[in-house]
């Protein structure tokens, strides 16, 4: 396991650390970042129970995902 510090370096952790100290923060994977980019492709207004369906997901997570994408 690495520190973040490893992976984005000793400034940029200070940067995070000062922005977010003390609280969670989420991080998406990044095969979830490109799966709501191929919903909101596919999405046309009135297919989001199909796409839901499709990526394992309910109704509301797609409407979500296409509304802020």
């Amino acid at each position: 396991m690495y520190l973040i510090s490893d992976l984005i370096g000793r400034e940029n952790t200070k940067k995070l650390m000062k922005e977010f100290g003390g609280s969670s923060i989420y991080i998406p994977r990044e095969d979830r970042v490109s799966r709501n980019k191929r919903i909101i492709k596919e999405y046309n207004g009135y297919n989001s129970r199909a796409l839901a369906k499709k990526y394992d997901l309910c109704h509301k997570t797609i409407q979500k995902i296409v509304k802020e994408g």
